[in-house]
């Protein structure tokens, strides 16, 4: 599973929270992270993201 977000902000909190960048696209605003299971976040953490079991690159 991944975790897909839009801005630099919530890229960010992630990255803060170890979670693993894989993909970024700093020019579309698009950052892809490995959902581990082992990390959470709350709703209120992050504005917009996106679970999702595909890889796009």
């Amino acid at each position: 599973m991944f975790i897909y977000v839009f801005s630099i902000e919530d890229r960010d909190k992630l990255l803060a929270k170890n979670y693993t960048l894989l993909k970024s696209d700093e020019s579309n605003g698009i950052f892809i992270f490995e959902n581990s299971n082992q990390l959470t976040f709350g709703e209120t953490d992050i504005e917009k993201y996106v679970f999702s079991d595909t890889l796009t690159f």
